[in-house]
């Protein structure tokens, strides 16, 4: 009966390896994304990350990854699929350490399917191998813990300084192992002795990091983002938190599905505060300080609500062993309720997320391919083309030239010689502040005038009343605009 059981286990396990694989080139790249390309494949390392607001292992351990096969977006999503199902294993297996073999088991069933593993960790960014080298410091954690030597300082200082150079949000590592190695009565001298260690390395990174900050433009693009509203706030501390961001354009039909989750979550927390917090289990208590401390910076921070959850995502497995800890201490007869709805949950988050053609959505299926041919028929022979994002030159012809748009400099630049002018920007940006403003002026005083324009809408009509209602301000449709500019 035992091995029929570990069987059945298997099956969520071999679906999410199926699901995470599935397609993986087809959906269209976005923004990030073409920046990770660039880097990898483009000889953007190391100009273009010393430009990026985030340090370069990610793109370091991609390099080296792709090496072993094609140039390709496929190569590059894979990197981070790999990492995500390493990150199942990894999980699973500190899940049973901490809470029991029952626990684990329910684990292997929830994470697999989780709506946020396969969404993210199908995405050439780092979020995937972010949460397996944060995964790795924690076994690193483990054994400093049980053999308290200077060689396992080393390894856990080490760890810690990969994660901290692939984001520095993985910084509430810091205050997340103190506390953990504290409430186990242990001594902290080892401890503080490797995070003082990676922490040292940081020394390095910290005038590109001072630099970028100082530039105006690093927030610029959230700064309207930042939730005023009470509605927005609370949006934006529940949208990184377990199967629940279905995206902007939420059906009413899926607060059926919604709120039974959040009930069973709710209850299973509580569940798990009575009944699971030994002093063994300290992950447990891990995980109780990384969550706030994440959710309360993540709802502070001037980036868009859609942003959060694959910045978050390195929390997932410690949520979930958090989430099977609580099931596997409820009675037998009960366990499989919470099992099933959760499933669900992320089932139905699938779905949404394949189908969905909201704002959020839009940031990863835009039809670039098909704005990328219109931009390309416009500017024709010896033509320019000006983007505002510049994932569109994925999908252009190696010898189309291509100015992105927010590193453009002298807008004066592109009339002389006078040729074809291609804009693919989003009209929302042309304000008396905004990047095209000077772009527009420069060419109207060179004698430009706007020929022809298509429209890309990427977002209907719903989805925008409700980012205006969470947001607090009015927010219009998104959309693409094609424009050629010729001159008189």
């Amino acid at each position: 009966m035992r091995i029929t059981l570990r069987y059945l286990l298997a099956i969520p396990f071999i679906l999410g390896i199926f699901l995470l694989l599935y397609d993986l080139g087809g959906r269209s790249i976005w923004s990030d994304e073409y920046f990770s390309y660039a880097v990898v494949f483009k000889g953007g390392f190391p100009s273009r990350v010393l430009t990026d607001i985030h340090p370069p292992m990610y793109y370091l351990l991609a390099i080296a990854f792709t090496k072993i096969g094609p140039d390709s977006l496929w190569m590059l999503r894979l990197f981070s699929v790999l990492c995500g199902i390493a990150s199942i294993i990894i999980g699973f297996i500190l899940c049973r350490r901490y809470f029991g073999t029952k626990a684990g088991d329910i684990f292997i069933l929830l994470m697999p399917l989780n709506c946020h593993l396969i969404l993210f960790s199908r995405m050439g960014r780092y979020y995937a191998p972010l949460m397996l080298l944060i995964l790795l410091s924690q076994l690193a954690f483990d054994r400093l813990n049980e053999k308290r030597n200077w060689f396992n300082v080393i390894l856990y200082a080490v760890s810690l300084a990969a994660c901290f150079y692939t984001s520095l949000t993985s910084i509430l590592i810091i205050p997340a192992h103190l506390t953990a190695a504290a409430l186990r009565r242990k001594r902290l001298g080892y401890i503080l002795a490797g995070q003082a260690y990676a922490s040292a390395t940081l020394l390095a990174w910290l005038p590109v990091v001072l630099k970028q900050l100082s530039a105006k433009e690093t927030l610029s693009p959230f700064a309207n983002d930042i939730p005023f509203s009470l509605p927005g706030f609370i949006a934006r501390i529940v949208w990184p938190l377990y199967g629940f961001s279905f995206g902007e354009n939420i059906p009413p039909w899926l607060w059926i599905v919604a709120i039974p989750g959040i009930i069973v979550v709710a209850v299973t927390f509580i569940w798990f505060l009575i009944k699971g917090t030994r002093r063994g289990e300290f992950t447990g208590y891990l995980v109780w300080i990384l969550i706030p401390l994440a959710i309360l910076s993540g709802a502070i921070l001037p980036v868009g609500i859609e942003f959060l959850p694959p910045r978050a995502m390195f929390l997932l497995p410690f949520w979930l062993m958090l989430l099977a800890a609580g099931i596997s201490r409820m009675p037998r007869h009960i366990m499989p309720i919470p099992v099933i709805v959760l499933t669900v949950v992320s089932i139905v988050g699938l779905y949404q997320y394949s189908r969905n053609a909201g704002a959020f959505h839009s940031t990863y299926i835009m039809p670039w391919a098909e704005i990328a041919h219109e931009a390309d028929r416009l500017a024709g022979e010896g033509g320019i083309i000006v983007a505002d994002d510049e994932s569109i030159a994925y999908y252009l012809p190696d010898d189309k030239r291509l100015r992105f748009l927010s590193i453009l400099g002298d807008p004066d630049k592109l009339t002389h010689p006078k040729r074809r002018v291609v804009l693919v920007v989003n009209p929302r940006d042309i304000t008396p502040g905004g990047l095209l403003t000077p772009l527009l002026e420069s060419l109207s005083a060179a004698g430009y005038h706007e020929a022809e324009t298509r429209e890309f809408l990427v977002e209907d009509e719903k989805t925008t009343h409700i980012k205006t209602r969470l947001l607090g301000r009015e927010v219009s449709r998104v959309k693409k605009e094609v424009r050629l500019y010729l001159p008189n």
